[in-house]
């Protein structure tokens, strides 16, 4: 089955999703712009539903009822795949805030788009700069915010398990 989903992919998904990704977030922007954060927050809700419905995921969220949708989370999840993000912050219900790589900030639309979620990026080759970055966020961070970190810090090119991060449990324990 995977090489007949590779033609899919090119073809449909990459475009789709760059396309998607392009309108969602000028959406997203002017949301933000003119409403506020929470209402940015539903187009970034409905980009990632349409990116999994065109690649096409099947979700099956088991724990909702360990979490309430409007409570102050700190979440950790392996990044095990390109799929986690949208799969995460479409289905959850949760007012996620990414912690980011900056390098993803000079991606057109998609970085301020993020800005104006709240995203907070670390420069990850500056390590004071990036504790520093998550400091600043903890005095911004709304009581109904979960913020997002990926325990390996990365994405697992092979799938395979990698070394946690300490900074997640650093940041939960002192946000509380």
């Amino acid at each position: 089955m995977k090489s007949a989903y590779q033609p899919y992919k090119w073809l449909v998904v990459i475009p789709f999703v760059f396309v998607t990704t392009m309108v969602m977030g000028l959406l997203c922007i002017l949301a933000g712009w003119l409403l506020g954060q929470e209402s940015a927050n539903i187009f970034a809700v409905l980009w990632s539903r349409a990116c999994c419905g065109a690649v096409p995921l099947k979700v099956n969220l088991k724990g909702r009822k360990n979490y309430i949708r409007n409570g102050s989370y700190v979440v950790v999840a392996n990044h095990q795949s390109m799929a986690d993000i949208p799969i995460i912050h479409g289905f959850m219900g949760l007012k996620i805030k990414w912690v980011m790589k900056k390098e993803l900030d000079k991606i057109p639309v998609f970085g301020a788009a993020c800005h104006t979620l709240g995203c907070i990026f670390v420069d990850r080759s500056n390590r004071p700069a990036a504790i520093q970055s998550i400091h600043d966020a903890m005095d911004t961070l709304g009581k109904d915010a979960a913020v997002l970190l990926f325990a390996e810090g990365t994405r697992s090119r092979d799938g395979k398990l990698l070394p946690f991060k300490k900074g997640a449990s650093i940041f939960a324990a002192e946000t509380g």
